[in-house]
């Protein structure tokens, strides 16, 4: 974590995978990554101890039919309900909002209409 509460991890990387069939129907998943950090505060206090958030990954996957015009889309985000991390100095309520999924578990129906 660097200056004002944000965060920048060496690594962060998004997988995107779609099955889709003869019928028009499609199933989809996405694994979202970040990875660990150190605290800046570790550096900035040499011989304090401040953790850093470990890595973590999301998983969002979802299913959708085409019914000509139309297009059904059903899916949920962060399917496993996976909690940010939380590393001290307290900041942004000790995680970084911008960077990990504070929401949690969600689902959502989406129609599309071609025309």
């Amino acid at each position: 974590s660097a200056g004002g509460g944000a965060s920048h991890p060496e690594w962060r990387g998004t997988f995107n995978a779609n099955w889709r069939m003869t019928d028009g129907t499609a199933v989809f998943g996405r694994l979202r990554y970040i990875d660990s950090m150190k605290n800046r505060a570790s550096k900035q206090f040499v011989g304090e101890d401040f953790s850093g958030p470990k890595s973590v990954f999301y998983f969002d996957t979802g299913v959708q039919f085409d019914v000509e015009p139309m297009t059904f889309r059903v899916g949920v985000n962060n399917l496993f309900n996976k909690l940010p991390p939380q590393y001290a100095p307290n900041v942004q309520s000790g995680t970084d909002p911008s960077l990990y999924d504070v929401v949690g578990r969600r689902a959502y129906v989406a129609v599309g209409l071609k025309f």
